[in-house]
């Protein structure tokens, strides 16, 4: 997860961002449970929602105003197992 906060660090992306840690919750959840394909990201906002007490709606609309700041062209699943899979 620290290759992930240096990221979003240096994107100047902080954890006051709602989508901060909803992303870090997000990419940890895909690495326990072995998530493998963005048909299940329902599954997964839920779960980080869960986790967070929110909505899965709002999981999942923080995670792509969290995106829309790094200045990539990926959709919030590409982002995510994206990150799941670099190794730390």
């Amino acid at each position: 997860m620290e290759k992930l906060k240096k990221y979003l660090k240096s994107k100047n992306i902080r954890p006051n961002l709602r989508g901060y840690y909803y992303t870090l919750t997000a990419v940890e959840i895909i690495r326990k449970t072995k998530i493998k394909t963005n048909i299940q990201m329902m599954k997964l906002y839920a779960a980080v929602a869960e986790r967070h007490e929110t909505k899965p709606s709002k999981v999942e609309r923080n995670i792509r105003n969290l995106i829309a700041h790094t200045e990539t062209r990926m959709t919030n699943g590409q982002f995510l197992f994206t990150w799941a899979e670099v190794e730390e």
